[in-house]
């Protein structure tokens, strides 16, 4: 909720913003915690939040992490006003050495978020989930 609450805000403010959505499931072998952080930090530029959230996942593990991104698992899209997002024309985002394309929908967790956070494109999947 904090996440939406921080999209929320954005928008309120006139914002464009970008979701990423990785799956980090398979990510995690041999780099070890605190390098992770600090490359997170310097190289993608997480702060405050994010950061947090990836560094309390990561308390308390033993093993050791890489950061290896899944371009067939992660999903990346603008949110912000339809006047907003017709102004741009940014349709691929490089991230790593992957080049993704900007989608319309995300799923995550089950819950479908599209780029205006409207909610109509969950509430439609769960009409036809009957």
């Amino acid at each position: 909720m904090v996440i939406l609450c921080d999209f929320l805000i954005a928008a309120d403010r006139r914002h464009v913003t970008l979701l990423g959505l990785l799956d980090l499931s398979a990510a995690f072998d041999c780099v070890e915690h605190v390098i992770l952080l600090r490359r997170l930090h310097s190289a993608f530029g997480l702060t405050d939040v994010v950061l947090q959230r990836i560094e309390s996942f990561l308390l308390d593990r033993s093993q050791q992490i890489a950061f290896r991104l899944n371009p067939t698992k992660t999903q990346i899209m603008w949110l912000g006003s339809s006047q907003q997002l017709a102004e741009l024309d940014i349709i691929h985002v490089r991230v790593l050495s992957s080049c993704l394309r900007v989608q319309d929908t995300a799923r995550d967790l089950g819950v479908v978020i599209d780029s205006q956070l409207s909610m109509s494109a969950y509430a439609a999947a769960v009409c036809r989930s009957g």
